[in-house]
């Protein structure tokens, strides 16, 4: 097409574009730029040349290693670069894969210098795929899938011929192995796996015949001799004939799975010695949480045996509550990469829940990477249900069993939180005193007055709402929460109420008591935005009812 002894010039590229779109031939027209590196762009390239090179619009303007996957860009670069070191034209040849079969392309390199005599374009002329051109829009469109499945997938992709010949690689092949492209291509497939010859010529047998091969296991060698566990499958490839004339393997890297399998093989067996005679639950996790291993101990503590366990994921098996609190903590633990102790509770098989506390310890591979977990699990249920009586006991009053101060305390200011936070209404503290109980005591004994007291916070429960909350704070004296205040006369409303109620005879044993109550009250945030002034102006408010005849209530903001 061109002279080879004369030299292309710069204003000849404007012919050359027109040349260009009229051959079948593929065209591709490189500006030469030069930083630290020399940079090949895609200044121009003709139809042909896109459908070869799977080369779109948008990729003219970038270089070719911005446009091929890595392998393929610096095979091709290796060639530009050539010409730039030569000054002269350079000729290769490489590999098309259609879907009926693959195909030589030669391509030149020629040389295009500027007036200063320097190389400022390199011209591309690919020759001998005129199949490419004469393609149906069908064979097209299964070309392209083809060659994107290449480029995307994750597995390794090679095209071979039945010599033994590679024709075409893709990214994945070459990162697996750990070869250079130019290297396998000048490659026989015997050199490549030797030490599994003979199972590649009884494969090659059974591909020419036309049978697919679907997932082989076999132990292949990287270039540097490590051993990659791998499943291939081989698909042959006819030509325009229908001849078979090719085949693809499609490897898919199962190291890491073969080697976790190995290792859990492994920590199964160095636990189970200790797992199978300990009553601790212990058990083995991968990174999603699914339960790989279970003691024996399951079976007795959770009723589940371990077949059961298996193969499920492990917060299926925690109450409902739990299960957030369970995986923060524990991812929090692979962040930091450290054994941590959680308490939460498992559900028995029957349903009954169960406390544990658990233990819980990463296992990362020689990447750092997580591979499992490994946990032991311990029953304190009767120490949990000891701890609560514990605080139930620190926060009830032992007589009437109502909360305490200390309890009425903490109820107020998680209320106040919520006033606060806008997200409830006011809130009254009410402060309520018997009239004359002490003459109770005086008079009839400890005992009887006890009873009497008893009986005074039943009623005082029985008149207030729901979400509202009552405590004994000390000797004859009780407070009330009440909570969602919209107004004073609901306040005043539930004041009154108690009064009523109070007012009625109480019966202890054989004798009948008629008492009346005082009642202070303040109102927050309306009397004060601090809790302890706010349970003072109760208290205030209470020694303005008592001094005003008793068997009344008094609101701090209406004292004069």
């Amino acid at each position: 097409m061109l002279n080879e002894k004369s030299w292309l010039r710069e204003e000849q590229i404007s012919w050359i574009r027109e040349f260009a779109s009229i051959v079948t031939d593929c065209i591709f027209i490189m500006r030469v730029e030069k930083d630290q590196t020399y940079r090949f762009i895609y200044e121009y390239v003709n139809k042909p040349a896109m459908e070869l090179a799977r080369i779109t619009r948008r990729d003219i303007g970038r270089s070719i290693l911005e446009s091929n996957f890595s392998g393929n860009g610096e095979y091709i670069q290796e060639r530009y670069l050539k010409v730039i070191t030569s000054q002269q034209k350079v000729s290769y040849t490489d590999n098309v894969i259609l879907p009926n079969g693959h195909y030589e392309a030669r391509t030149q390199l020629i040389p295009i210098y500027n007036d200063n005599q320097k190389i400022s374009y390199v011209l591309g002329v690919t020759v001998n795929v005129n199949q490419l051109s004469e393609k149906s829009d069908n064979i097209k469109y299964l070309n392209r899938l083809f060659s994107i499945y290449m480029d995307t997938t994750d597995n390794g992709v090679a095209l071979i011929d039945f010599s033994g010949k590679f024709i075409m690689i893709n990214e994945a092949f070459l990162k697996l192995f750990g070869y250079q492209k130019a290297d396998l291509l000048k490659m026989n497939l015997k050199d490549f796996q030797p030490h599994i010859r003979e199972k590649f010529l009884t494969y090659f047998n059974l591909l020419q015949q036309g049978e697919r091969i679907l997932g082989i296991e076999l132990d292949l060698l990287t270039k540097d001799k490590q051993t990659l566990y791998t499943t291939i499958s081989f698909t042959p490839i006819p030509d325009e004939k229908g001849e078979f004339v090719a085949f693809a393997a499609i490897v898919d890297n199962i190291t890491d799975e073969i080697k976790t399998k190995q290792e859990l093989t492994f920590t199964k067996d160095r636990y189970r010695l200790i797992a199978e005679n300990t009553q601790d639950l212990v058990s083995i996790i991968d990174k999603n949480g699914i339960i790989q291993y279970a003691s024996p101990s399951h079976t007795t503590i959770l009723e589940y045996s371990p077949e059961e366990l298996v193969g499920n994921v492990v917060i299926d098996y925690m109450h409902l509550e739990d299960k957030k609190l369970f995986m923060d903590d524990l991812y929090k633990a692979v962040e930091m990469d450290e054994s941590t102790k959680l308490s939460f509770r498992l559900r028995k098989k029957s349903g009954e829940d169960l406390w544990v506390e658990t233990n819980i310890k990463p296992v990362r591979n020689e990447e750092s990477s997580i591979v499992r977990i490994v946990t032991t699990s311990r029953d304190i249920t009767k120490r949990i249900e000891a701890s609560n009586q514990l605080k139930q006991f620190a926060f009830t009053d032992y007589l009437t069993g109502l909360p305490n101060r200390r309890e009425f305390i903490d109820v107020i200011v998680n209320e106040k939180e919520q006033v606060d936070q806008k997200q409830a209404e006011r809130m009254a503290v009410f402060y309520i005193d018997g009239d004359g109980f002490k003459e109770i005591n005086d008079t009839c004994g400890h005992e009887v007055g006890d009873k009497f007291l008893v009986k005074i916070g039943e009623r005082l429960k029985g008149a207030m709402r729901k979400e509202d909350f009552v405590a004994r704070i000390g000797g004859d004296e009780f407070s009330l929460l009440m909570k969602n205040v919209k107004n004073v006369d609901q306040v005043k409303y539930m004041a009154g109420n108690i009064i009523q109620i109070m007012k009625e005879p109480i019966q202890i044993d054989s004798v009948v008591f008629n008492t009346t109550v005082s009642i202070g009250i303040s109102i927050y945030p309306d009397d004060d935005n601090d809790i302890d002034r706010i349970m003072q102006k109760a208290d205030k408010a209470l020694y303005q009812a008592k001094r005003h005849g008793k068997n009344t209530f008094y609101c701090y903001g209406e004292i004069k």
